[in-house]
């Protein structure tokens, strides 16, 4: 089981990885308004991904888990049908953008329609990595997900380098979707056994109805991933290329709180289930505590480095960019768990929505004031404060589920040491920096590498590890369940 999510993991780094790569390599090849273009293109796509998407992957594991085999083939056809339709209806989105941004200061509208087919190439293939772990393909689904982002990155950025431009890379990223496509086809024609194809109208309507939530909590983060690139764009649009650069998320705190989640998924569903509020409540605390101690860590290290790691990745453009995404890396601090994955173990799926468009439309509120205020830098800290206000309602919620309060919920005397540890160390390490070499490389390395030792001695000298609540045995009647 370990191997197994390892693999997972590992094949979404590479994914997070390849898309970061996309951006380093554009910004250092393309002069700052094309950036900006591309940037700004590519927020669309990753928005209309979302929306094409409406959670229907993301049910595919609970569908074929229940169906039968000689059944797999015709559900998958479903799938691929409802998505070709809300991949149609993103798509048809895309080219009804045309007109709006017509007079736009950022050429838009002749890319549109490229944009628009490679994302009506692409949704219905959305469920292949599901597919293959359905199918218990674990290594598949992640060797999947890492050649799809190394495909991508190399059809985007290839043809730039040969010289294509802009256009060449909205082509390159049809071609990849066209070879997604292709791919998807021949791996459900091997996985799936014949059978009947004719959906009927029942199972169509169970799997629409079961993946709505979850879809309208994937639209919202969707779009508010993108929406400050767009709010920026349209008050400080001589910014957006240096906002690009700075909204660029750090990938390995949400993917290590996604899956420590993975983890305990089973555990908790087994507490919840059996009215086993303490246990659940115990394992969140753990887990939620070790987090922290990482969390606090990562998040300050980046802060520190802020300056020299935008220099050595982007080669020195948009100096700019270096404050807000400092904002930008502060919004990590709340990453400290998987919170839906522990309401959906609680069976409270419509919080998770809640606080989804919760985020996005205090994301939009703030934004637009803040960044006709303080450009791109009052975009950045108006994310920073939505993301803050879904975290509240989020831990109030997982409060409720596990007979707690907001004050009870998460270890916060552990975690503010933790930060002022983190942040001691941090200012130590950039005022020792200061007499270092003027090499930005150099001076990254010796940030890095003060800043690591003196944290994880200042855990080690202040005991804060020896804080860290226990980890619950296991309950006897899930001991028992899972060793039947």
């Amino acid at each position: 089981m370990t191997r197994r999510a390892l693999l997972v993991t590992v094949g979404q780094i590479v994914a997070r990885v390849g898309d970061l790569l996309i951006a380093v390599l554009l910004v250092r090849i393309l002069r700052p308004a094309e950036w900006a273009t591309v940037a700004l293109v590519l927020s669309v796509y990753t928005a209309a991904i979302g929306v094409g998407g409406l959670g229907l992957p993301e049910g595919m594991l609970y569908f074929l888990g229940r169906l039968p085999r000689a059944q797999h083939r015709r559900f998958l056809l479903q799938t691929v049908l409802l998505l070709s339709a809300t991949g149609a209806l993103a798509a048809g989105i895309i080219l009804g953008l045309g007109p709006v941004l017509r007079q736009s200061p950022f050429e838009l509208s002749r890319l549109l329609p490229w944009l628009a087919l490679a994302v009506l190439l692409e949704v219905p293939t959305l469920g292949a990595p599901l597919l293959l772990l359905a199918e218990e393909r674990v290594s598949g689904s992640a060797l999947w997900n890492a050649g799809a982002a190394l495909l991508r990155l190399a059809c985007v950025t290839g043809p730039i380098l040969l010289g294509k431009g802009i256009s060449g890379a909205l082509y390159g990223l049809v071609c990849y979707a066209a070879i997604r496509l292709l791919a998807f086809g021949v791996l459900s024609l091997r996985l799936t056994p014949r059978g009947e194809l004719r959906p009927p109208w029942a199972s169509i309507t169970e799997q629409v109805v079961y993946s709505a939530p979850v879809g309208l909590s994937i639209l919202a983060s969707s779009v508010n991933t993108s929406i400050g690139k767009w709010i920026v764009a349209a008050y400080d649009p001589g910014h957006l290329g240096a906002f690009a650069v700075a909204a660029t998320q750090v990938p390995i705190v949400p993917i290590l709180a996604t899956s420590a989640g993975a983890v305990l998924a089973t555990r908790m569903v087994h507490s919840f289930q059996h009215g086993l509020i303490e246990q659940a409540r115990a394992y969140w605390l753990a887990s939620a505590a070790r987090m922290m101690l990482i969390v606090a860590g990562v998040t300050l290290g980046f802060v520190l480095a802020a300056p020299e790691l935008l220099h050595v990745l982007f080669g020195g453009k948009y100096p700019e960019a270096v404050l807000p995404f400092q904002i930008c890396t502060l919004i990590l601090l709340h990453r400290i768990a998987d919170h839906g994955g522990t309401l959906r173990a609680a069976g409270d799926t419509t919080s998770i929505w809640h606080g989804s468009w919760l985020v996005l439309g205090a994301n939009a509120l703030l934004g637009i004031a803040a960044t006709r205020a303080a450009g791109m830098a009052g975009m950045a800290a108006a994310t920073l404060a939505a993301s803050l206000i879904a975290w509240v309602y989020t831990l109030s919620r997982i409060a409720r589920a596990t007979g707690g309060t907001l004050r009870s919920v998460i270890p916060w005397g552990l975690y503010a040491r933790a930060l002022l540890l983190a942040a001691g160390a941090a200012l130590a390490a950039a005022w020792v920096a200061r007499w270092g070499p003027d090499s930005p490389l150099l001076r990254l390395g010796i940030k890095g590498g003060l800043f690591v030792g003196l944290y994880l001695a200042g855990i080690r000298g202040f005991g804060l590890s020896r804080e860290l609540p226990a980890i619950p045995d296991d309950h006897a009647a899930f001991r028992s369940g899972a060793a039947a």
